[in-house]
């Protein structure tokens, strides 16, 4: 609670920058403008003044800057020490300058893949609805985790994703199986989409703001 209510103290110095704190971490979101400015480094020189005021170490090697553009504009940033980067992980979301979602869910694909052996291991000892309850508690959240934020992704990284639960259904139940146990993704992700627009609604959600008139 002291360290929460430290994190309060900080504030940004321009009414456009968004500060998302999320226990020790923190994402600064600053626009960059026409011409490439941007109120980065003054933002940055902010952040390092108040930890020295609050007595914080400010963790320079973890601390990255990832450009969102949408063309070749040089984008005119200066931040000492830290490091420009083409892809960052945030709260577990790996985010791409150009808003590409392939390097992240490559990453997805990868893991999965790998926990899939436990199915294979597991299958000599367990019934089929116990490796269902595997599936659902290792590695279905490998593919559900934030699924509203990647509504509208494109099709050939959904069709990637319904192949590797589509592989984890023939291990549990072979390849001719019929059973109904299994639901599309993007089914679920729409169900769940939908659910946080129901939330958004309430003129107290943090992302109330988005929505259009």
């Amino acid at each position: 609670l002291l360290f929460i209510s430290v994190m309060g103290s900080l504030h940004a110095l321009f009414p456009d920058t968004v500060l998302v704190k999320f226990i020790d971490d923190l994402t600064v979101i600053v626009p960059v403008y026409r011409r490439g400015s941007s109120h980065a480094a003054e933002e940055d020189h902010n952040i390092r003044s108040w930890t020295n005021k609050v007595g914080l170490t400010l963790n320079v090697e973890k601390s990255k800057c990832l450009v969102f553009k949408k063309s070749a504009t040089h984008v005119l940033i200066h931040l000492p020490d830290v490091e420009f980067v083409e892809t960052h992980r945030i709260l577990g979301v790996l985010w791409s300058d150009n808003l590409d979602w392939s390097p992240h869910f490559k990453t997805v694909s990868r893991t999965f893949s790998s926990r899939l052996h436990c199915l294979r291991i597991l299958k000599g000892f367990l019934n089929a609805n116990d490796l269902w309850n595997v599936y659902k508690c290792l590695l279905l959240p490998l593919l559900e985790y934030c699924s509203p934020l990647f509504i509208g992704m494109p099709k050939r990284i959904c069709d990637r994703l319904e192949k590797l639960q589509r592989r984890a259904h023939s291990i549990i139940c072979g390849r001719d199986c019929t059973c109904k146990n299994i639901e599309a993704l993007s089914t679920r992700r729409l169900a769940r989409g939908y659910a946080v627009l129901i939330q958004m609604l309430s003129p107290s959600h943090p992302l109330n703001n988005l929505l259009p008139p």
